[in-house]
C-alpha cells in the first residue's frame, strides 16, 4: 500500500480527538458514583469533550464541506448527514450525563452504565466517520486542491476558532502526535504571539507531555533542555 505524501488536513486534529474521546470513555468507567467530586470531574470531563466534537464538526461543516462541494458537487453529502445525527448524539450524551449528576444515590450506578454504552457506541461511529473522512474526503480534497490551498482552508479554520477554542484544541492534539507535528503546531504560534505569551503556553502544554518528550519538543524548537524541564 503506497502511503500519502500530500498534505492531510485531518490527521492531527482526529488524532487528538480520537485520544480524547478514549480517554473520557475510560473516565465513565471509573467513575464512583458515591463520590460527589467524582462526578463533579466527570461531568466535566464529558462535556468538555462533547464541547469539542460539536465545534470540530461544525468547523468541518463551515469551511472543509463548502470547499470540497465547490469542486466536487455531492462530495460531502454522506457526512453532512453524519454530521445532523452526531449532533442529535451530543445532546443525548449530555442529557444522559446530567440526569446521572442529578439522580438519587440508589440510581447512579445504572445511570453511569447507560452512559458508558451510549459514549462507547459514540465513539465507535466517530471512529468509522473520522476514517470515511481521511480516506474519501481526503481523496476528494487531493484530487481538486493543491496543498498549499488546502493549508488555507485550515488556516481559515482555525483563523475563525475563538482563542479559549483554539487553546482547547492544542492541548488536546499536542499530546496526541509525535515530535515533528508539535514542533509545527508551535512554531507557527511562536511566530504569531509576544515571547512572553508563547513562554507562559509553552509551560502550560509541556505539564501535557513525560520529562522526555519535553526534551525532544525542546531540542527541536531550539530551546534549552533546562528551559523545557522547568516549564
Amino acid at each position: 500500500m503506497q502511503m500519502q505524501s500530500r498534505y492531510n488536513i485531518y490527521e492531527v486534529i482526529h488524532k487528538a480527538l480520537r485520544a480524547r474521546l478514549s480517554r473520557t470513555l475510560v473516565a465513565i468507567g471509573q467513575v464512583d458514583v458515591d463520590d460527589p467530586a467524582s462526578l463533579r470531574e466527570l461531568e466535566a470531563e464529558v462535556n468538555t469533550t462533547l464541547a469539542m466534537m460539536h465545534g470540530h464538526l461544525t468547523a468541518e461543516n463551515a469551511f472543509i464541506h463548502p470547499a470540497m462541494e465547490a469542486r466536487v458537487p455531492g462530495s460531502a453529502l454522506r457526512i453532512a448527514e453524519e454530521h445532523v445525527h452526531h449532533e442529535d448524539d451530543i445532546q443525548l450524551l449530555r442529557e444522559a450525563c446530567a440526569a446521572l449528576l442529578a439522580a438519587a444515590p440508589d440510581l447512579r450506578q445504572g445511570l453511569a452504565d447507560r452512559l458508558y454504552v451510549l459514549f462507547d457506541l459514540f465513539v465507535q461511529d466517530n471512529l468509522t466517520h473520522m476514517r470515511h473522512e481521511e480516506e474519501h474526503h481526503n481523496a476528494v480534497l487531493w484530487s481538486a486542491y493543491e496543498d498549499a490551498e488546502i493549508v488555507a482552508i485550515e488556516q481559515a479554520l482555525v483563523g475563525a476558532l475563538p482563542p479559549e477554542k483554539k487553546a482547547l484544541y492544542l492541548h488536546a492534539m499536542l499530546p496526541a502526535v509525535p515530535t515533528r507535528d508539535r514542533v509545527r503546531l508551535l512554531g507557527g504560534l511562536r511566530q504569531s504571539v509576544p515571547a512572553e505569551a508563547f513562554d507562559g503556553i509553552y509551560a502550560s502544554l509541556c505539564t501535557l507531555l513525560d520529562t522526555r518528550a519535553q526534551r525532544r519538543l525542546a531540542e527541536a524548537l531550539g530551546l534549552s533542555a533546562a528551559a523545557a524541564i522547568a516549564a
